[in-house]
């Protein structure tokens, strides 16, 4: 069932969370499903109901520092930027005070979430409320198109402001590292002494790294920048030579919005198409039969637009200038 955010539902959703069940709930990057981070059995069923595979860490959404600290030793780096970015899109993995090990902790923004979390009077566990390795949801209704039936409640908070996953910081080793860029840029963190990585870089202490991830029912070609060429100006090249073998191109990309004869997005910035990527794809995977991006610049929200993309396509991306191909590795 989906529901408007109401006193009520909130508090329906708040029982259901102390009784072992599973939430869907709005965040400012995308919709997660909730459990009880405290119950085991919860935590499993997450797992169970995304298809998700049992070495794939979960990700708990706490109200603030000091609920996060009772988890995690967050250090002297780790309070410092919980200061600065907190409540908001970025996730620290720590310490574990429960057993050893790490934990990754969030105090996401979103009101209904802070709500849920508040009134459930636990931490929630939160994944993304999707089928493993599918486009995460970014509005109620993708939750309900996938996971219908499988969850308690869904919480409709509108579409997600963010639309991507929230940066995953590692300060449990020596060196700070950007495991999962998100909305919290490198440039942003370079400032508290955190490395950057490239798309491509593979963590286990992070979510959304390891495993083929954000792709649609329909193969993604990726292109980017060239030395001469942008990869918007030869979007329509690739899919015409796409066309003439015999696929149904959609196109997205950030520019011009120029005619073209094939459906697609076009946005205004990186920043847009961060918010409406996962969307785009939601809603091209059933107009097509292949999906051509082109990626924005690597700076600020285009790293990590550049990595969800990265892994949609296969860990490929295709340069711009180079000969259109119609390779598109269904077989893999």
């Amino acid at each position: 069932m989906v529901a408007a955010p109401t006193a009520q539902a909130l508090a329906l959703a708040a029982g259901l969370i102390r009784a072992g069940r599973l939430v869907g709930m709005p965040t400012e990057t995308v919709y997660g499903l909730a459990a009880n981070a405290l119950d085991v059995a919860a935590c499993t069923s997450i797992f169970a109901v995304k298809r998700r595979p049992a070495d794939n860490p979960l990700i708990v959404h706490v109200l603030d520092a000091a609920q996060a600290s009772a988890l995690g030793d967050l250090g002297p780096l780790g309070q410092r930027l919980a200061e600065a970015f907190w409540p908001g899109p970025i996730t620290l993995v720590v310490r574990s005070r429960q057993g050893g090990g790490t934990i990754a902790l969030r105090a996401p923004a979103h009101p209904v979430a802070r709500q849920l979390i508040a009134l459930s009077e636990r931490p929630l566990a939160a994944p993304s409320a999707n089928l493993s390795g599918r486009p995460s949801p970014t509005t109620a209704q993708h939750v309900a198109a996938e996971l219908a039936g499988l969850v308690g409640l869904i919480l409709d908070g509108g579409p997600t402001t963010v639309g991507l996953e929230s940066t995953v910081v590692d300060l449990s080793a020596k060196v700070p590292v950007i495991l999962r860029p998100g909305a919290i840029s490198p440039e942003a963190l370079a400032a508290y002494g955190v490395l950057a990585t490239a798309a491509g870089d593979s963590h286990a202490p992070s979510p959304g790294t390891r495993y083929r991830h954000y792709r649609p029912a329909i193969p993604v070609v990726v292109l980017v920048d060239g030395p001469n060429q942008s990869a918007a100006q030869v979007i329509d090249e690739w899919a015409l030579v796409l066309a003439q073998a015999g696929e149904v191109p959609a196109l997205v990309w950030v520019g011009d919005r120029r005619p073209t004869k094939w459906p697609g997005r076009c946005f205004a910035s990186s920043a847009a198409m961060a918010t409406g990527l996962f969307a785009a794809m939601r809603e091209l995977e059933t107009k097509a039969t292949v999906l051509v991006v082109a990626a924005p610049p690597a700076e600020g929200i285009g790293h990590a637009i550049r990595d969800r993309l990265w892994r949609a396509a296969g860990g490929v991306f295709r340069i711009a200038g180079q000969l259109p191909s119609v390779d598109l590795g269904k077989g893999d």
